[in-house]
């Protein structure tokens, strides 16, 4: 019960934190790849649009009906990490997987239905190169 209150008290700085730390700016920002932006369920949703920026990795998703199994990625930013909604298989994310990216998404607090803060993505682009190959 503990741990839920400060898991509870915490959100709202650990979700201003993921935003101010992970907005890219200046020119860098690269081209961007449509993801879920034109979806039905994306576009109804009142939330604002933000960029982040950090690493796209696979994440455990609990199983059983206190799980959200769409959430098979996390975006970890300087800031900390926070759960992607991949619905389906996930496979419009999976070439991104441990790569620098920044992505225009919604930040979807679901706490009141008795889960948390996850990201759903419109668009994502790569903010790392390939690996040199010279040197």
């Amino acid at each position: 019960m503990a741990i839920q209150l400060v898991a509870h008290l915490m959100l709202p700085v650990v979700m201003a934190a993921c935003v101010a730390q992970a907005s890219p700016q200046g020119p860098g920002i690269p081209a961007m790849s449509d993801v879920y932006g034109a979806m039905d369920w994306y576009r109804e949703r009142s939330e604002p649009e933000q960029l982040f920026q950090g690493v796209l990795d696979t994440r455990e998703t609990p199983l059983g009906p206190a799980g959200r199994g769409a959430l098979i990625y996390e975006l970890t930013t300087n800031a900390g990490s926070l759960p992607v909604y991949a619905p389906g298989d996930g496979s419009e994310l999976k070439p991104y997987v441990g790569r620098q990216v920044v992505v225009r998404a919604k930040l979807i607090d679901l706490s009141s239905e008795g889960f948390g803060p996850e990201l759903w993505i419109a668009a994502i682009g790569l903010i790392e190169t390939e690996p040199s190959t010279t040197g």
